[in-house]
């Protein structure tokens, strides 16, 4: 089964998240990504050490982590966010109606800056980007999530 051709994602415009957390744990090699609410069940997609969760009961986006050592990313302080974008929440709109997970069979390169940016990339595809919360920007390309972009990622012990 491959599940690229399987899950597909939009962005309900108009309509972004009000807040979002990102924090990387230095200690425990953990990144998180969360909006301000925490569905009860989720479907999961899985990219190796990121999952990402949209709540079950509505299919939007409701966060992800990523388990990763900082020092296997790639340092890039040309990180910038997009210069043109829509607002909205991102969806998934296929993909989960007979499971309530997918795994990937790839790692998504991690790239990050020291003024606080990450950059999450599934794929080289140049899409649509969308601002999805306040920091986190999501690129959708041939209804899959090409990228995220976080603006402010704070670092803890």
């Amino acid at each position: 089964m491959n599940a690229n051709i399987l899950f597909k994602a939009s962005v309900l415009e108009n309509s972004s998240e009000k807040s979002g957390e990102c924090s990387y744990s230095l200690n425990d090699y953990y990144l998180e990504y969360s909006l301000n609410y925490k569905p009860t069940k989720n479907y999961l997609l899985i990219y190796d050490t990121l999952t990402i969760c949209f709540a079950a009961d509505t299919t939007f986006f409701s966060g992800f982590d990523v388990f990763s050592d900082i020092n296997s990313w790639t340092e890039n302080e040309n990180i910038e966010l997009p210069a043109i974008y829509k607002e909205g929440k991102l969806k998934a709109t296929n993909g989960f109606e007979n499971d309530n997970r997918y795994s990937f069979h790839f790692i998504p390169w991690i790239q990050y800056s020291k003024k606080g940016f990450v950059k999450i990339e599934f794929e080289k595809s140049k899409g649509t980007f969308f601002k999805i919360a306040p920091d986190l920007f999501v690129e959708i390309a041939n209804n899959h999530i090409s990228s995220f972009i976080i603006e402010r990622l704070t670092f803890e012990e």
